[in-house]
């Protein structure tokens, strides 16, 4: 069995072509999680400053927002942590313990 186009196709993987081809999305994502986030943070904080606005409806969306920011959060650690060249790297496929289980947390919270 020739392995030898796997080996080509992680090379290009490590390639700065690939870096620089996945760095407008990543960048893209990142600014919608931080917006997304922020947006949270907002209508967690309007519920707690304002006691006219606690309401039952209003603690579903509070409710909704904490999700939302957890998401956002799984979401942007996805975008900014180059997971990619932990699992591309030449013949060995050795990854960090922390890597593994950090990059599988942020796959499930982000998917839920």
């Amino acid at each position: 069995m020739d392995h030898s186009d796997n080996f080509r196709w992680i090379k290009t993987l490590n390639n700065s072509v690939f870096v620089k081809e996945t760095a407008t999305p990543r960048a893209v994502v990142g600014a919608t999680c931080v917006l997304s986030m922020a947006g949270s943070i907002m209508i967690v904080l309007s519920y707690l400053l304002f006691k006219q606005l606690r309401t039952r409806a209003r603690l579903i969306l509070v409710h909704l927002s904490l999700m939302d920011f957890g998401v956002a959060l799984a979401n942007f650690i996805g975008a900014v942590v180059y997971f990619d060249r932990y699992y591309y790297k030449g013949s060995s496929y050795h990854v960090p313990k922390s890597v593994s289980v950090s990059c599988v947390t942020q796959a499930v919270v982000a998917g839920t």
